[in-house]
């Protein structure tokens, strides 16, 4: 399993997992499918601090 982190340095690995949030690479993918939930996205890092993607949660 991956691990994914936000700028705060929670892990949401487990949100991810249990499909409470949504990973996307494209930051317009992610953009519409928050607009579309009613939801926001937020930029996702990796375990050494690299740019992993971007999250909507649910």
């Amino acid at each position: 399993m991956k691990k994914y982190f936000t700028e705060n340095n929670t892990d949401v690995s487990l949100r991810v997992q249990n499909g409470l949030t949504k990973v996307f690479t494209c930051p317009t993918e992610a953009y519409q499918h928050a607009r579309q939930t009613g939801s926001y996205h937020y930029p996702l890092y990796g375990v050494k601090g690299g740019f992993a993607g971007y999250a909507v949660p649910k």
